[in-house]
């Protein structure tokens, strides 16, 4: 008779059907595991909607119960399955903090992925971080890697991103967005000592957008064109840089963006050069951009190719 109301879900019948027996009761552990195994019956049927319910009335009831673990983790699956994303990181985290456990290493993963969904970088960074730590396969820790190398450049830990980008890069089988996004941060990143080592920091930047364009005519690959175009012209190689800016409109038309802010050094060369004229022209091609950025550093460079405007009154008859 217990299995018939397992099976069916309905534990609190069954403990209520058992309590009209004379002489006869159930344990506390007993009523724990029966709760679970009804929840996880109706689980495993695939009505995630039941599940939840279920599974918070066992968390509810048996709030240090033996089978609190996998009752959290089931439920944020569930939560998760549903959209439910905040709410199942706060199932999640039951797992992912708590004692080791074979759930764990899957929940500390998911948590990562959803706070990063969420905006959240300052809490994925820190899963990710602990996600290296339960890695258990290349897989795994190329994923925590990746991830604490965007969480720590957003985040502006630029020693912690270049440390996580080297590792990645050395780690087998790569896939397209790590390698890309690891050569292209640490090519962001050496040009941040433009201002203190401007040869050696344009060289290895270039070396790494260089590296990036082996194999991507994608976003990365746009990145990294713009970039190693924006070294030629600060390395005063200014036909490499109107050469490369011209195989940028043949090979990445396509990102918008990117395009806009090649006009826009396209420009600076002229300007570079000498040729006011034919900068202002190009800036002026950028002033309806569909990007406001793009729109309002074209409007400056222009204002600032005019001629100082004059402080003193006109002189009168």
């Amino acid at each position: 008779i217990k299995e018939i109301y397992v099976e069916n879900s309905r534990a609190d019948e069954y403990f209520a059907w058992v309590e009209t027996i004379p002489n006869s009761g159930i344990s506390y552990t007993s009523k724990d595991s029966i709760s679970y195994n009804s929840a996880y019956n109706t689980y495993i049927k695939g009505d995630c909607s039941a599940s939840i319910s279920s599974f918070e009335k066992y968390n509810t009831d048996y709030p240090a119960g033996f089978f609190r673990i996998p009752a959290h983790y089931y439920t944020a699956i569930c939560y998760d399955n549903q959209k439910q994303y905040s709410t199942a990181v706060t199932k999640y985290k039951v797992v992912a903090d708590g004692s080791d456990n074979e759930y764990k290493p899957i929940a500390i993963e998911r948590i990562s992925v959803l706070y990063l969904y969420l905006k959240d970088t300052a809490n994925a960074f820190t899963y990710y971080t602990l996600l290296e730590k339960y890695s258990n396969d290349n897989k795994s820790r190329k994923k925590a890697l990746f991830g604490q190398l965007i969480t720590a450049y957003h985040l502006g830990k630029f020693d912690i991103a270049k440390t996580k980008a080297e590792q990645l890069i050395k780690s087998d089988q790569l896939e397209n967005d790590e390698s890309g996004e690891a050569y292209n941060i640490l090519g962001k990143l050496a040009l941040r000592n433009i201002n203190t080592d401007k040869e050696n920091a344009l060289r290895s930047a270039k070396g790494y957008f260089n590296k990036t364009l082996i194999n991507h005519q994608d976003l990365y690959g746009a990145e990294a064109k713009y970039n190693v175009n924006y070294i030629y012209y600060m390395q005063d190689s200014l036909d490499k840089c109107r050469k490369g800016i011209m195989e940028f409109n043949q090979q990445f038309s396509g990102f918008k963006y990117l395009l806009g802010k090649s006009v826009i050094l396209f420009g600076d060369l002229y300007v570079k050069k000498g040729d006011k004229f034919n900068a202002k022209a190009t800036y002026n091609s950028m002033l309806d951009s569909q990007f406001p950025d793009i729109a309002l550093e074209a409007r400056r460079k222009i204002e600032a190719l005019e001629p100082p405007k004059s402080n003193l009154s006109p002189s009168e008859d």
